[in-house]
């Protein structure tokens, strides 16, 4: 629901030109009938109509000024992080932890570029303001939705309930991100980094399976789309 009112709105800023009769159309459709619908089974169910985790969940509630402080002490950043780039089997399935630390290292070559390219006021992307203000908007609200439902959860049950995967929706603009970060530096470097981002990605596709396996079959395998398994090393 959160997402769709910023969504709209979004689209009416990047909109030319809309007549008023097509605004009260779209607004009625996008959040009037949604809110309506979401209202009657919030009466019918209570919070248990928005997700599992308040039903299943056991806990206790706990003040809403101790969400930022529990987030951070219990590490939870870096479980998101983790999570979101690889963690299987109910987290209970790590890759090699320095893969980790690859994807954030050319996580923050790419803020680096992006800070000279504000700097220098070079423009990565050629398309118009409107639409790259549409795009923030629609990716910051889905985001800002998470971490609301991650609160939500937190005051009524004392407990982190975010996972990497529910990220997948931006991941495309998050690539699109690092690369643009990176092509801001110099041919050399800019193909270095390039080439090595791209074998990062790879190498964690090949840790994905091997990971999965030992945890699982107690062997080394990688996994190939054909679902062959070919052992790489017995134990």
């Amino acid at each position: 629901m959160f997402i769709i009112i910023p969504v709209y709105l979004g689209y009416l800023f990047v909109s030319k030109k809309l007549r008023v009769k097509d605004m009260l159309i779209s607004c009625i459709s996008t959040i009037v009938f949604p809110s309506l619908l979401y209202g009657l089974k919030f009466i019918q169910t209570g919070t248990g109509s928005f997700s599992y985790a308040f039903g299943w969940t056991e806990g206790h509630p706990a003040p809403f000024w101790q969400y930022p402080i529990a987030f951070i002490k219990q590490k939870q950043p870096i479980g998101i992080f983790m999570s979101f780039w690889g963690y299987f089997g109910w987290l209970k399935v790590p890759m090699s932890k320095w893969i980790y630390l690859l994807f954030l290292l050319i996580m923050l070559i790419a803020t680096v570029g992006w800070i000279y390219a504000v700097k220098k006021k070079i423009r990565l992307f050629p398309t118009s303001s409107k639409a790259l203000v549409f795009v923030c908007i629609v990716s910051i609200s889905y985001i800002a939705t998470i971490f609301l439902f991650d609160f939500l959860t937190f005051i009524q049950k004392d407990v982190f309930l975010i996972q990497g995967r529910y990220f997948l929706p931006v991941v495309f603009l998050i690539v699109v991100w690092i690369i643009q970060g990176l092509l801001v530096y110099k041919d050399r470097l800019r193909t270095i980094l390039l080439t090595g981002s791209i074998g990062i990605f790879l190498i964690s596709q090949i840790l994905m399976y091997s990971s999965i396996s030992r945890f699982y079959y107690h062997r080394y395998a990688v996994i190939s789309p054909l679902t062959k398994v070919y052992l790489l090393k017995k134990p």
